[in-house]
């Protein structure tokens, strides 16, 4: 899949949306030891009463796609911070104009806390479970991070891995660990 396609592409339904993040030089270098940030959860954390920007939202709420974008800077190795968390990159957002009024994310804007960590766009799947699972997969294997837009496009997990048609994720609105 070239970078083109899925930079003009907006997302729509269940599995539907890749949201396609490039990290530069990645790797976990110094970012949190265990692989405890991959069981971050957008509620019952330090972070999870801050707001979304000045909107009424707030991590616990609404924080799914921030969530999973600090799970994939540290697994990227984009951030380095041991004491980096979900709350860290949403009050450089909130410092930095990251979040529209509604409490959306500006994807453009994580950049500017880890610069290689760039928002390359969006990518509709469509076809069977294994054709979408083949896309991501593509996509990993190209270097790139994934942010799922899953639930008819009301939620966003981070992409782990694939294996055949199962895709795992990273889920900051579930109570099960990551597996």
């Amino acid at each position: 899949m070239s970078l083109r396609n899925f930079k003009t592409v907006l997302a729509g339904g269940a599995l539907a949306a890749v949201l396609a993040i490039s990290a530069v030089g990645a790797g976990l270098a110094g970012a949190l030891s265990s692989s405890e940030y991959k069981n971050w959860k957008q509620y019952g954390s330090s972070w999870s009463q801050m707001h979304l920007g000045t909107s009424s939202e707030t991590v616990a709420r609404s924080g799914c796609a921030v969530t999973s974008a600090a799970i994939l800077m540290v697994q990227s190795g984009s951030v380095t911070d041991s004491d980096f968390t979900p709350g860290t990159i949403v009050s450089y957002l909130n410092a930095h104009g990251g979040f529209t009024s509604s409490g959306c994310i500006d994807w453009n804007k994580l950049s500017g806390y880890a610069p290689d960590f760039v928002y390359c766009g969006r990518y509709a799947l469509s076809g069977s479970q294994a054709d979408k699972a083949r896309a991501i997969e593509d996509f990993l294997n190209d270097g790139f991070y994934v942010i799922a837009n899953v639930k008819n496009g009301g939620h966003f997990v981070a992409v782990d891995s694939v294996s055949g048609q199962n895709v795992t994720m990273m889920d900051p609105g579930r109570s099960e660990e990551h597996t």
